[in-house]
Order: C-alpha cells, then sequence, then structure tokens
C-alpha cells in the first residue's frame, strides 16, 4: 500500500508540506468524484473489482471437473487431477482463496456452474453496490484562496502556548533503560599523575 500511495504522490512528495497538503486534497476531491460517477454507472450488485475477479475464477472453474459428495460437499478436479474440497454451506474452499478474498475461488465457482447457481449471491457484502456507495458517500470540499479566509472567519490571533520553566536544575544527560551500559566519563579520574 505504500508503494501504491508513493507512486500516486511522486510528482508532489519533494514539494513544502503545505502545498504537498493541497495536492493531496485535490487529488482526493477528485478521487471520491469519479468514484461516485462509477458507481452511478454501475449497474451490477458487485463492485467492478469483484465482477472481475468473479469472471476470472469462472472462466478458470469451466477447465474444473465437479463431483458431488454428501450435503454441500464437493469436489473439483483439474487436468492433473489435484482434488480440492469446497464446502458451500460453509463458503470454505481447501485452497483457502474463498476465506482470504471472500470472493468465490475457482472451484467454488465451478461448483455453483455444477448447480446452475450464480456464484456473485455468495461474494461478501464489502464487495456490494451499498458497501462501494458507503465507502465514497463522505465528500471532501473545496477550498477557498487564502486571503478570503478572514471574510469567512472572525480574525483571532492565535498565540503560541506559553512556556512554563520547570522546577529544579536542568538536566544534561538522558536517562538510559535499566538494560543499557552506564555511561563513561569523559576524563579518567584514576589514571596516576607523572611527576618529572
Amino acid at each position: 500500500m505504500f508503494e501504491c500511495f508513493n507512486n500516486w504522490i511522486k510528482e508532489d512528495r519533494d514539494k513544502p508540506i503545505l502545498t504537498l497538503m493541497e495536492s493531496l486534497r485535490r487529488m482526493m476531491m477528485l478521487r471520491f468524484h469519479e468514484k461516485c460517477e462509477e458507481i452511478e454507472k454501475l449497474q451490477d450488485s458487485v463492485s467492478s473489482y469483484a465482477r472481475e475477479r468473479l469472471n476470472e475464477n469462472e472462466k478458470e472453474g469451466r477447465k474444473l471437473q465437479v463431483i458431488h459428495g454428501m450435503g454441500e460437499h464437493y469436489e473439483t478436479l483439474d487436468n492433473f487431477n489435484n482434488k480440492v474440497i469446497v464446502n458451500l454451506n460453509e463458503k470454505t474452499c481447501d485452497c483457502k482463496m474463498w476465506e482470504i478474498s471472500v470472493i468465490p475461488c475457482k472451484h467454488a465457482a465451478a461448483v455453483f456452474c455444477f448447480n446452475r447457481q450464480f456464484a456473485h449471491e455468495s461474494v461478501d457484502w464489502y464487495y456490494s453496490k451499498e458497501a462501494f456507495k458507503l465507502t465514497y458517500s463522505g465528500c471532501i470540499n473545496p477550498v477557498p484562496e487564502e486571503h478570503l479566509w478572514l471574510e469567512l472567519v472572525e480574525e483571532e490571533i492565535i498565540e503560541p502556548p506559553k512556556k512554563h520553566p520547570k522546577v529544579g536544575r536542568p538536566k544534561n544527560n538522558r536517562r538510559r533503560e535499566p538494560d543499557e551500559e552506564p555511561a563513561r566519563a569523559k576524563f579518567p579520574r584514576d589514571v596516576p599523575t607523572v611527576v618529572v
């Protein structure tokens, strides 16, 4: 995530902090607007990311053979006879991808196709259109130029906090941790003096 964020702000990364923050605000404002437009155009019950992943898994799942066990247990076989067990009731798969991504994996998609059911109905609520809309329901408003701020708020001079001197002699040495060695003296005191 850090790498993605750094790549996103790479042009503004070396600017002064206020310029950087203003640029980030604009970028976020634009992103929220784009995502809200994308949500309005979305005709699906799941997000575009979930639909893309689900389509890939369904395409891969068509290559698998499905054998129905008892109840909600299914066995899937690939071309190399590698078997993976899927439980539709518990929404689990031996490959663990369904549990990790909460989007049906290729094995689960194969089972849904075998049962003539829709896999998108088992996608977690977090990938639904409602959750997508809630994510971008907030807004980032434009900020007017600084010289116009005084018209919007009453002018109040904010002073820096008062500095209260601490009682006692100030400490020059830092406090050491209990497992640290004690500080060495700058000039050894037990060195014998040589008389000439």
